[in-house]
């Protein structure tokens, strides 16, 4: 699976055996059923109404009459990882993968790595701090929503500006078009500013991502390993192999890579 192949595969369209798309968005809206890490109040508001609004085109195309329903499949990759519980959840661990690395060169590495961000001859190198800013500003792939939210206050301080003409025609374009933005900045931190310091959980957290997105699936037992071609299973955990290529490119398809990582 190669960078190219990842970086092409956010456009991949997915077609599940089922049509069960109505129900398994429902399930999310009861947030027993969500791992704690992932409910709502630690998501972006944009999340929660991507899923809002998918449920109700769903919906909508499920419960019209028989022989006129429309099939709500297939989807683009890139919206799967926005609503899909599971995608999110496996996104989460690349988001932990990338802390723990910037946090082990923040503070155990920065002596041994310099931090160059170009050569004289314009050739880009890695530099963890031109990574953060970058992933910050990355652009979403994934297609228009049939709904748009945004906050009513933004909104309002932009009609007020355009009654009293401070705002002009285009500069008020350039505002509403950037008020989805805001939606994507999560309303509720636990800390005034999370995981910048190394921890245990942090650390533990990005290992079990690494694996997660490093190795390739294993199958149950030896035997089943041989008939299946898949990598045995191990007694130590330790002894996952890992791959680099596989990681990279896992990285490159949620969209949590630029080039120069």
């Amino acid at each position: 699976w190669s960078s190219e192949t990842a970086r092409k595969s956010i456009y991949s369209m997915i077609y599940p055996g089922h049509e069960y798309t109505t129900d398994l968005i429902m399930r999310q809206f009861d947030q027993k059923n969500i791992p704690g890490d992932l409910r709502w109040v630690h998501l972006p508001p944009s999340t929660f109404f991507e899923a809002a609004s998918h449920y109700y085109v769903s919906a909508h195309r499920r419960a019209l009459a028989q022989k006129t329903k429309l099939l709500t499949i297939p989807l683009p990759l890139q919206k799967e990882q926005i609503f899909n519980p599971t995608f999110r959840s496996l996104k989460r661990r690349g988001e932990q993968l990338i802390n723990a690395l910037l946090l082990w060169y923040e503070f155990g590495a920065r002596s041994l790595i310099p931090d160059l961000t170009e050569t004289k001859s314009g050739d880009k190198t890695f530099s963890a701090r031109n990574f953060v800013q970058k992933q910050s500003h990355m652009k979403s792939l994934e297609e228009q929503s049939v709904f748009t939210t945004i906050f009513s206050n933004d909104l309002e301080v932009i009609l007020q500006e355009m009654r009293s003409r401070k705002l002009s025609p285009s500069l008020a374009a350039d505002r509403l078009e950037s008020l989805r933005v805001r939606l994507n900045e999560r309303a509720i931190g636990r800390r005034p500013i999370p995981n910048t310091l190394p921890n245990h959980k942090n650390v533990y957290l990005g290992v079990l991502a690494l694996i997660v997105l490093g190795s390739a699936p294993s199958a149950v037992t030896v035997s089943d390993a041989v008939v299946m071609n898949m990598a045995e299973p191990v007694d130590n955990t330790d002894h996952i192999m890992i791959s680099k290529k596989r990681l990279v490119a896992s990285l490159h398809a949620l969209n949590l890579q630029t080039d120069d990582f």
